[in-house]
């Protein structure tokens, strides 16, 4: 057992609070958790005391909700920078959406956000693709690939065990979205509603 005791009630705390916490605040004491009980498993003191100091940092800082971006492309980017360290994501977005504003932009980036989430807690990812475009009707369409190990049940495959992602999924998709996993890829695919005047 390392020499760190905490590591138990910070992991617990950060399973427990997120639902109440900012979306940033929230990822970014995600990933400090995952790092921990990756260090932790491995036996990696260095890796665990580095995790650990970026947590207290973390929780040092004074929570202020973010500013989300205008443009779909640089809030993207700033919800994928939230993981960078911990896992690999690939983005791709359609150039008629990249560098102008979007009404959809926000929402676009929580649903980045909490599906790389996902990916990463549920599915044990370490790669993950991000796909944004526009279809035929200019509405935009996120779709999220990753190689998570973890198969869905018939359930899920059905109807998606409803928690936190599935409400922001439902509240920005109106419902109309699916998760399906196929030859070793689960794919989340969410077409984002216009944002109300």
């Amino acid at each position: 057992e390392l020499a760190y005791p905490n590591w138990r009630m910070f992991a617990y705390l950060s399973g427990v609070w997120p639902r109440v916490w900012p979306g940033a605040f929230k990822t970014r004491l995600t990933v400090c958790s995952l790092m921990i009980e990756r260090a932790r498993e491995s036996q990696d003191e260095a890796a665990l005391g580095l995790a650990l100091m970026e947590a207290v940092a973390i929780l040092q800082t004074p929570v202020t909700p973010a500013e989300s971006h205008a443009t779909i492309d640089a809030e993207v980017a700033r919800k994928v920078a939230l993981w960078e360290g911990f896992c690999v994501v690939s983005v791709s977005i359609d150039p008629r959406l990249a560098g102008s504003p979007h009404s959809a932009a926000r929402d676009v980036g929580r649903v980045v956000e909490e599906a790389i989430s996902n990916a990463v807690r549920h599915g044990g990812a370490s790669n993950i693709l991000v796909n944004v475009s526009l279809d035929a009707s200019d509405a935009v369409l996120v779709t999220i690939e990753d190689d998570g190990v973890n198969e869905l049940s018939h359930s899920e495959r059905v109807s998606p065990t409803a928690g936190v992602g599935s409400a922001i999924f439902d509240q920005v998709a109106g419902g109309t979205w699916t998760l399906t996993r196929a030859k070793g890829t689960t794919r989340l695919h969410v077409r984002v509603l216009p944002a109300p005047h």
